[in-house]
C-alpha cells in the first residue's frame, strides 16, 4: 500500500486506526473554529509558501494528553499526514478542512452476505477523499443489523475525475455491481413490482412486500445503497438523492426506486451503478458551481 506523503492527483490509500481518524476530526474542527475565513479566502491563500505549519491541536482540550492520542499522532506522522505530534501537514489540513464542509458528499453502504462496509466520499475542488469502515452484519428476513464495526478505517485520496474507479473498489466483488458503465439506454429495464408505502417514509419493511417482490429480493445477497448530498448554499435546501441496488445470484441487478410513496423494483442492466454514479456526480458539481456563481 502506498505511503502517504501529501494529497495529490494520484490514488493513494492507507489504513488508519479509529483513534487516528478521531484525532484528525478533532484537529480539523478546532482549526475551523479558529479560522472563519471563507473557502474563497482560503483558496487565495493556498498558493503561499511561507513555511506556515498546518493546524495544531493545542486548542483541543485533552487531545494530546493521553497515551492513546500520542500513539495516534505517531501513526499520523508515520503516514505523512502530520508533520509532528500535534500538527497536521498543511496539504492534508487543507483537504480535511474542505472535506469537513461536505459540499458534495456521497454516502455508500454495501453488503455482501454478512460483511458490510460504510464509506463517505467527499469531493472537493482539488481532490476527493474517501473514508471507509468494515462491519459485521446480522441478516434476517425482515432486517439487517450492524453487530460489530472494525476498529480501523481506510482513508483514500484520488482525483475527482477518477471517482468511479475509486468507488468501484469499495463495492462488493459482484460483476453486476462492479461493471463499468455501458452507456446503454434503459430499454432493457423490467419492473418486477410496485409496493405502496402507506406510511410515506420510504421503502416499507420487507414483511409488507408482496411475495413476487420478496422472491426477487430473496435471490440477492449483495446490496448497495448510495446517497448523494449537495450543499446548494445558504439560500437553498440541500439536494439529496438516494439509490439502492440488489445483485441477484443469477447475475442480474435490481434497482429499488422510491417515488411518491411507492417503491418500484426494476430489473436493470449491469453497468447501471457506474452510469448513475457519474451522472449524479456531474450534476452535483454543476449544482455547486451554480451555487458559487449565485453567491458571488
Amino acid at each position: 500500500m502506498a505511503q502517504l506523503s501529501g494529497p495529490d492527483a494520484r490514488f493513494r490509500s492507507r489504513r488508519l486506526s479509529t483513534a487516528a481518524l478521531q484525532l484528525i476530526t478533532a484537529t480539523t474542527r478546532s482549526a475551523t473554529k479558529r479560522d472563519p475565513t471563507t473557502r474563497e479566502d482560503r483558496s487565495a491563500q493556498s498558493g503561499r509558501s511561507d513555511g506556515a505549519a498546518g493546524p495544531r491541536v493545542e486548542d483541543t482540550p485533552g487531545a494530546a494528553d493521553d497515551k492513546h492520542s500520542q500513539d495516534a499522532w505517531a501513526e499520523l506522522v508515520e503516514a505523512g499526514i502530520a508533520d509532528a505530534p500535534g500538527a497536521l501537514s498543511p496539504p492534508w489540513a487543507a483537504l480535511f478542512d474542505e472535506a469537513s464542509r461536505g459540499e458534495i458528499a456521497l454516502r455508500l453502504v454495501t453488503r455482501s452476505g454478512q460483511a458490510g462496509m460504510s464509506s463517505t466520499v467527499t469531493i472537493t475542488p482539488g481532490a476527493a477523499l474517501s473514508i471507509s469502515e468494515r462491519r459485521r452484519l446480522r441478516v434476517t428476513e425482515t432486517e439487517i443489523e450492524v453487530e460489530a464495526v472494525e476498529d480501523a478505517v481506510e482513508l483514500a485520496v484520488f482525483d475527482p475525475g477518477s471517482l468511479w474507479p475509486a468507488v468501484q473498489r469499495l463495492l462488493p466483488p459482484s460483476p453486476a455491481v462492479r461493471a463499468d458503465g455501458s452507456r446503454r439506454s434503459a430499454l432493457t429495464e423490467r419492473t418486477v413490482g410496485i409496493v405502496q408505502d402507506r406510511r410515506g417514509s420510504g421503502a416499507p419493511p420487507r414483511v409488507e412486500m408482496p411475495e413476487a417482490v420478496l422472491a426477487e429480493l430473496a435471490a440477492s445477497d449483495v446490496e448497495v445503497s448510495l446517497t448523494m448530498h449537495v450543499d446548494r448554499g445558504p439560500q437553498a435546501p440541500a439536494a439529496v438523492t438516494q439509490r439502492h441496488w440488489a445483485a441477484q445470484r443469477d447475475g442480474g441487478l435490481l434497482e429499488i426506486r422510491v417515488a411518491d410513496g411507492a417503491v418500484s423494483v426494476v430489473d436493470v442492466p449491469a453497468g447501471t451503478i457506474a452510469d448513475e454514479l457519474i451522472w449524479l456526480a456531474t450534476g452535483a458539481i454543476d449544482l455547486r458551481a451554480r451555487a458559487g456563481r449565485a453567491a458571488s
